[in-house]
């Protein structure tokens, strides 16, 4: 196959209860210029079978591994295999929108090769469950990192977004140090270090999936997340906001537990607890008194959106 605009990859692993879905919205884009790669990581259930019943319907490249790579493994893999200039993730629980690639196209430029699009939330039933907007800006990733702690990620998913080949490539893609926990937010922190811009849209390209089996509801409740977060602020993304951004993630993180107890998880506050005095020792202390501070930005966030 020649050479593309755009690759929609959709790395998956035992996705038979939503990769139809995913797949369908990949090939049935408003759009001309681009290919659909599957990677099937050695699925155990009934995706391979799916996926090969899908090919005789609609175009897309599978790829199907011998042995299971790991999710990094395969995300990386879907980059590598990609034909086009620009890559759009699609995890396989979520779906596109059919405008989507023609969209973020539009603001595709020679400047301009990072897009994160506002999306729709939805639950395991493809229910809308709310919706999460952004405003149209251009945004220096250096601008990014210095706010982050009034904003928190701000980029999102890798369904929200298009990035350049290029660039995904010259920070090394998703790092295998972080497991399957928060490598997105790895990456999109390495390319704001270098200082690309981002190009924020208002337009809903996609629809994010929440349900309990996903890697983001693991790593909260298993705690996971918060001992990556903790290892990631190790890398240099920070700079000489490395203290204050110890706090701020301590606080974020105490947040969340002391929530969990309204869940009756008890373990998580106790967890958290013990992790945070752990990796930041005397720092706690700090976190402590950041509290009121973290608070104050949450809900100042919140009301912004």
């Amino acid at each position: 196959m020649d050479a593309v605009k755009i690759s929609i990859i959709i790395p998956c692993y035992n996705s038979e209860k939503y990769i139809e879905e995913a797949v369908v919205s990949a090939c049935s884009q408003v759009f001309d210029d681009y290919e659909v790669l599957v990677l099937d990581n050695n699925s155990t259930d009934g995706t391979g079978v799916l996926l090969n019943g899908l090919k005789e319907d609609y175009d897309f490249r599978l790829i199907q591994n011998n042995l299971n790579i790991g999710a990094i493994g395969n995300f990386n893999n879907g980059i590598h295999e990609a034909k086009g200039k620009y890559i759009k993730f699609l995890e396989s629980d979520d779906v596109l929108e059919p405008k989507c690639l023609a969209i973020m196209d539009n603001f595709l430029t020679d400047e301009i090769s990072f897009i994160c699009g506002s999306k729709t939330l939805i639950d395991g039933k493809s229910n809308i469950i709310a919706y999460h907007d952004v405003q149209t800006r251009l945004v220096q990733g250096i601008d990014i990192l210095t706010n982050f702690r009034k904003t928190g990620n701000i980029i999102g998913t890798p369904s929200d977004c298009l990035v350049a080949k290029e660039l995904l490539l010259s920070v090394d893609c998703f790092s295998e140090r972080y497991g399957n926990y928060l490598n997105d937010l790895d990456v999109w922190l390495k390319i704001c270090a270098s200082d690309n811009q981002i190009q924020f849209i208002s337009d809903r390209v996609c629809r994010v999936r929440r349900h309990p089996a996903q890697m983001g509801a693991i790593g909260g409740d298993s705690l996971q997340d918060l001992k990556v977060a903790l290892k990631m602020l190790d890398e240099d993304y920070f700079k000489d906001q490395r203290f204050f951004m110890e706090v701020h993630f301590g606080a974020a993180y105490l947040y969340r537990g002391v929530r969990q107890l309204s869940k009756l998880k008890k373990g998580n506050i106790f967890g958290t607890s013990k992790l945070l005095c752990t990796h930041l020792k005397f720092k706690v202390i700090f976190v402590i008194l950041y509290m009121p501070v973290y608070l104050y930005l949450l809900l100042k966030s919140k009301r912004g959106q």
